[in-house]
């Protein structure tokens, strides 16, 4: 089963382009190791990657597709140049509501290298203030707008009412999932928290996800849901502020979220905190992603990559990592992990050679 990822942010644009680009530029050179000079700040600000097929969506003002074996980065434009309200992705497949140049919204899906038009729900309406969550899966396509949810198959549309998100946090979700017959949606307001709920798609309720043995009341923000390669469930949570370094990753089993790692560390003060099978300095969790062996692979702001082993414990990959960076978003493609930051580009790491080279992203 391939990971379902999806960006709700009412300014995003998305689009997949063959040909050149005065925004292109050739991969740097390989290096042995990550250094805090492939870091340079001040370029375009992201808010993280969506991976798709052997690409990876940079979600910025003016987003970009990276393809990964080139380093290769272009502009992304939507069909006479439209404006998405959402994208969501499932292995190849690309998705994209936008309003185009009407009030009406337009479906589009990517395949062949261009987009085709999808029909859409006759009372779908995009409301600027309130961004709407779009996810797929293989089978189906889900629009949450507000109280109304939208149901794509092979039989068409279904529309029905939906109560409102039972939200104890502030802000709207960015990540959200169909695993089993639910709507996971996360999410992320820093400092000011998260939350993960689900909404049943059969019964049209919605309930808590807590950590299996935790209260509601658990609110670091959501920073990244996906599945991995064997289709289960896995949810990262993290901060980092003033001098707070503090992450959970936990995965959906039989019983609920069960958790893998969690660590917590404040600044000047020893010792840090360690749950699961955690054996690392403590740091914030940022983002997960899944090698070719469904080993998970961590990225922290303060270690790099960190990698799982397949009997507990986990290990640095980037060992020579800065004492801490602003990181957003990481995927696997290949053997090449891909490392998102807020605004010092993109990082090509190689897995199996330890070489890495950069991407950078103009402003």
């Amino acid at each position: 089963m391939n990971p379902v990822r999806i960006l709700a942010h009412g300014s995003l644009v998305l689009a997949v382009l063959a040909g050149c680009s005065k925004r292109s530029q050739p991969p740097a050179p390989a290096r042995d190791a990550i250094t805090k000079s492939m870091f340079r700040r001040g370029q375009a600000v992201s808010t993280g990657l969506l991976p798709t097929g052997k690409r990876v969506v940079v979600r910025t003002a003016q987003p970009n597709l990276l393809d990964v074996g080139s380093g290769r980065v272009d502009p992304i434009k939507l069909p006479a140049g439209a404006e998405p309200s959402a994208i969501a992705a499932t292995g190849d497949r690309l998705v994209a509501l936008t309003r185009g140049k009407s009030a009406k919204p337009v479906l589009f899906e990517h395949r062949a290298g261009t987009w085709h038009a999808l029909s859409t729900p006759a009372d779908l309406s995009i409301v600027e203030k309130q961004p709407v969550v779009v996810a797929v899966n293989d089978a189906a396509i889900v629009i949450l707008n507000g109280k109304r949810l939208h149901r794509f198959s092979k039989a068409g549309w279904t529309s029905v009412d939906v109560p409102q998100r039972p939200s104890k946090r502030p802000g709207w979700p960015k990540h959200a999932v169909l695993h089993a017959g639910r709507l996971y949606v996360g999410t992320d307001s820093g400092e000011w928290g998260g939350e993960l709920l689900s909404l049943d798609l059969a019964k049209h309720t919605w309930r808590p996800e807590p950590p299996t043995g935790t209260t509601t009341e658990l609110d670091l923000p959501i920073r990244d849901l996906t599945l991995d390669r064997k289709g289960r469930l896995w949810v990262v949570r993290g901060l980092s502020h003033l001098g707070l370094y503090e992450g959970m990753l936990h995965r959906l089993g039989a019983n609920g979220f069960e958790l893998i790692a969690s660590s917590k560390k404040a600044v000047g003060k020893r010792p840090a905190a360690r749950g699961g099978d955690w054996n690392l300095d403590g740091t914030a969790f940022d983002a997960i992603a899944f090698d070719a062996q469904n080993r998970p692979l961590v990225l922290t702001g303060s270690l790099g990559v960190v990698r799982r082993a397949a009997g507990g414990g986990w290990t640095r990959l980037t060992p020579s990592w800065p004492d801490f960076v602003y990181v957003q978003g990481l995927a696997v493609v290949g053997e090449t992990a891909v490392i998102g930051t807020y605004d010092a580009g993109v990082v090509l790491f190689e897995l199996g050679a330890g070489a890495a080279r950069t991407v950078t992203l103009e402003p």
